[in-house]
């Protein structure tokens, strides 16, 4: 194969020959990645998946997964986790450097520089004693006021910030008097934006009110043309780093910079929004995102026998600005939210080893789900915050029961008036859609903990180029805070670099800077519990997932586009893995700090649970309780969309299954059962004070599994789930479907409500005739309650989903068949 293209190279003079000597020091061959795919080797088939959703019947409609199912989705990847795990510990020698294997230089040892180019020049050579700027390559940063270009080389791993000063002498007298920025009010002084790099103001735009809204542009140049532009929406008064990754980000660029801010937060811990400290913290960031974004990339590469290459790549990462009422009618400037915006990663991607059957476009859109997930888990890892992306979002509707859809050009009239979304973000689905793209969005906005909003991808069909958008307008990731005045700012940061440092040395960062991670074994790993690891098994896992999805819905015509969505669900970098953590300082913002404390009794990674229902939920409070009077717990009252729900975070959950009488160890399905209906009995007659009046203790999937009596005489029918993943309880935990969907008033007593023989009272055995009509009897007098207790093995913060909440049925005022009392028994019994 021959490939010809423009190239820049040197000469030097040789005194001891007397003549110009060519040389290319650039030109470095390299080594193919030549990695293995682990969950192939573990005997894992990427087309599970499909199957299961397939056979579910979650694929029968084109246009959208109307029912998802994330336990199914999650009971999947466990499979395919604990199979490779397995396999893993089997080759206990076997490392992630060995398996991964990635495309490195090649290194020549000579003793004299060559005397010939390692390609053949063609045409005519021009020389120049330098490049001028018309040759360069150019990052040029435009904002009212000012449109900077700077040379590539300049800016190569260099700290590139935008932050905004006083416009004037008059504006900077009344930040002063109000106690800094964050006190003034909003748009009360005028700012100017400047561009700095290292920290050195190279250009500055126009007067702007704070708080007030513009737009940065960033263009590429080639040379003297322009190739490309991306734009971001920016705050006067907030601060941006813009983040570049040439091909490779160095472990110890990131460790300099790591140091540097350990190094920084003493002298401006009063002041952490000083942009000798604030932009050095967000170009870490983003340092930190395209580091392991390379890293994911190279294992992608390995698993596909593929070579990856990118342009330049570029992100913004940011502090923006938002406004807290004073309580005066005033609105004054606060830290309102930190996020991540990479719209610029660009790729080239060709077979390693020239094979025929190699899918670039599936495997550059499973690139693309690896670079989306790493705009939540940048926050995650590196300050333990639970954030937002596309990826996390697509999960969290997933999981709250939102119907996903796939939009064309052929079904687009008929699916986007289904869409409960507002105008706006319909517009520009609708021109993705005219442009010949394949849109992927749930049905409608949710909010996730205190954020509001929209996560869906447009992709290319042909090139598997996808944008994973944030409600709109932002390829990256979100990350909203209780707006914060500069004391709460400050401890914010600088806890949250502490953490950075601790990830680094111990936690989920450990891998991303030191190469001696690679070199240990998996099996090592894994038992340790390095999160780093599980992360590239997960990354490894989605990509033959993510290129089987394409090849059932491309390749062969088989499916829909919905059948991608699936995989944009998968668990991957999630906060609830081992070596995980969440930073105090999130819940303190959150006002969680109390509950978070309650929650660190229970085990070092319980509070992970509490992050959950936050997002879970619209509002909770927890305090200390003792399960059936004896087992230590924390109790968190919570509530979405108005549906009341409990969950109980239970500390021993071996000796509370002891106390059950369930035998401890593996629990296969019917023992799950068992225990789901066990504690139901436990917790109604000594957590609620309710007595038996129906309970034989068995697990019934037909009929009615046990019913209690409270203090006002009133029937409590319950049912008990147990649920193995991280899924809600909702409406796909009841069996059957409308009019015969469990504990439905039809179910339980029948489409006539007689107690009839296509009743679940009717199909109950061990009831007696007498209490099954005395049951009817109080049903038709208005005395019989409603109540669900789910049963969970670990700690997960599961909720009730955002379907259910919503749903006529259950829920709300004029529901007409209300789950009274839901209850949720989260149980540490899983290693």
């Amino acid at each position: 194969m021959a490939l010809e293209l423009k190239r820049v190279w040197v000469e030097f003079y040789q005194p001891a020959t007397a003549s110009w000597q060519s040389l290319d020091p650039s030109f470095k061959p390299h080594s193919l990645s030549r990695g293995s795919n682990l969950h192939q080797a573990a005997g894992s088939d990427p087309a599970d998946l499909y199957r299961e959703l397939d056979r579910n019947g979650l694929l029968n409609n084109p246009d959208m997964i109307a029912e998802p199912n994330l336990d199914l989705v999650d009971t999947v990847v466990d499979q395919h986790m604990s199979r490779t795990a397995e396999y893993l510990a089997g080759q206990p020698t076997l490392t992630p450097a060995q398996a991964i294997n990635p495309r490195t230089v090649i290194v020549t040892t000579v003793s004299a520089l060559p005397t010939t180019l390692p390609f053949t020049i063609q045409g005519t050579v021009s020389r120049f004693d330098e490049l001028t700027d018309s040759q360069r390559q150019h990052i040029q940063v435009a904002l009212p006021g000012f449109s900077h270009k700077i040379s590539r080389p300049a800016v190569a791993a260099k700290r590139l910030t935008v932050d905004y000063v006083a416009a004037t002498a008059a504006d900077q007298s009344k930040i002063a008097a109000a106690g800094g920025i964050l006190n003034v009010q909003y748009k009360g002084v005028n700012l100017k934006p400047q561009l700095r790099l290292a920290g050195t103001v190279i250009a500055t735009g126009s007067a702007v009110s704070v708080g007030s809204y513009q737009v940065m542009k960033v263009t590429f140049w080639q040379g003297g043309s322009s190739k490309d532009s991306v734009s971001h929406n920016v705050t006067a008064g907030g601060i941006y780093a813009i983040a570049l990754d040439t091909q490779k980000v160095g472990s110890e660029k990131l460790k300099r910079s790591a140091e540097l801010l350990n190094q920084l937060k003493n002298t401006y811990q009063n002041n952490v929004l000083d942009e000798a400290f604030a932009g050095e913290y967000l170009h870490f960031l983003g340092m930190s995102y395209f580091r392991q974004l390379d890293n994911a990339i190279d294992n992608i590469s390995a698993s596909s026998n593929a070579v990856i290459f990118h342009q330049l790549s570029e992100a913004l990462i940011s502090i923006d600005l938002s406004a807290r009422p004073n309580g005066q009618g005033q609105f004054l400037m606060s830290v309102g939210q930190r996020g991540i915006d990479a719209p610029r990663n660009i790729y080239s991607l060709f077979s390693a080893n020239n094979d025929s059957s190699f899918n670039a476009a599936a495997t550059l859109l499973t690139v693309g789900y690896a670079a989306s997930a790493l705009e939540h888990a940048v926050f995650e890892k590196t300050a333990g915050w639970p954030s937002v992306s596309t990826m996390s979002f697509l999960r969290f509707a997933a999981n709250h029961e939102i119907p996903i859809y796939s939009i064309t050009k052929a079904n687009a009239a008929t699916v986007l008036p289904q869409l409960d979304l507002p105008t706006e973000l319909k517009n520009s689905l609708q021109q993705a859609v005219n442009a010949g793209r394949h849109v992927i969005t749930p049905q409608r906005q949710l909010k996730v903990g205190k954020w509001l909003g929209l996560g869906y991808i447009v992709l290319d069909p042909t090139t598997g180029a996808a944008g994973f958008m944030i409600n709109g307008g932002q390829a990256g990731g979100r990350q909203n805070f209780t707006p914060m005045d500069l004391p709460t700012t400050n401890r914010n940061l600088l806890q949250d670099v502490g953490y950075a440092i601790s990830a680094i040395a111990n936690g989920v960062l450990y891998g991303e800077f030191d190469k001696t991670a690679y070199d240990t074994s998996y099996a090592s790993n894994l038992s340790q519990g390095a999160a780093f690891v599980s992360d590239l098994l997960v990354v490894g896992d989605l990509r033959n997932i993510g290129i089987t999805m394409w090849d059932y819905t491309f390749n062969n015509g088989s499916g829909s586009s919905v059948a991608l969505a699936a995989a944009g669900i998968v668990p991957i970098f999630d906060v609830s893995k081992k070596g995980y953590k969440i930073a105090s300082s999130y819940f303190d913002n959150i006002g969680q700090s109390t509950s978070k404390q309650l929650y660190d009794n229970l085990g070092p990674d319980s509070n992970k649970a509490l992050a959950n229902l936050f997002k879970q939920s619209d509002n909770l409070s927890s305090n200390s309780t003792k399960l059936g009077g004896q087992f230590n717990a924390v109790a968190t009252t919570a509530s979405r969309n108005g549906l009341n729900f409990n969950n109980i975070a239970v500390q021993d959950g071996q000796a509370y299954l002891r106390h059950l009488g369930i035998p401890t160890g593996q629990l296969d399905t019917p023992t799950k059962a068992l225990l789901g209906e066990k504690a139901a009995i436990d917790y109604s007659t000594r957590q609620r004070g309710m007595s038996c009046y129906f309970c034989n203790g068995t697990p019934n999937q037909h009929g009615i599994d046990s019913i209690f009596k409270d203090a006002q005489g009133n029937f409590v029918i319950t049912e008990s789930k147990f649920i193995g993943t991280g899924s809600n309880f909702g409406v796909g935990s009841l069996a059957g479907s409308g009019a015969n969907k469990q504990m439905t008033d039809t179910w339980l007593f029948g489409q006539n409500l007689d107690a009839g023989m296509d009743s679940a009272l009717f199909r109950t055995p061990g009831m007696t005739t007498q209490q099954k009509s005395e049951l009817w009897t109080t049903f038709k007098n208005g005395n019989v309650r409603k109540q669900v207790v789910v049963v969970t093995d670990q700690h997960r913060g599961i909720g009730v989903t955002d379907k259910l909440s919503k749903h006529p049925e259950f829920a709300g005022t004029t529901a007409k068949s209300k789950l009274d009392h839901i209850v949720i028994i989260e149980l540490p019994i899983k290693p």
